[in-house]
């Protein structure tokens, strides 16, 4: 899987992106090609936003976590990952000791 980090704000931009490099994201109607169709099967989108972290006018940033969606689980089983592997922090810089 990838971890991605929007910046402009669009809703497509990560799915465009994801095609124009020759990746597209599984279960994609739109910007998927006949490869990632096939493989996708019945999948749905399989993007999820796992945090999003907007400001707040009296509380600094709201953060809101949500777990997978039944649809990316069936994505991860059929494809043979686990939730357990994905790194909870995948943006930060990790230092090595």
């Amino acid at each position: 899987w990838m971890a991605l980090r929007p910046h402009t704000g669009r809703t497509h931009q990560l799915r465009a992106h994801m095609k124009a490099i020759g990746h597209p994201i599984l279960g994609d109607p739109k910007y998927s090609d006949e490869t990632t169709a096939q493989l996708s099967g019945p999948l749905k989108l399989q993007l999820h936003a796992r945090r999003i972290a907007v400001p707040h006018p009296s509380a600094g940033m709201l953060i809101i976590e949500a777990p997978i969606s039944a649809e990316l689980k069936a994505g991860f089983e059929r494809f043979g990952f686990s939730e357990d592997e994905a790194d909870p922090e995948p943006f930060l810089i990790k230092r090595r000791r």
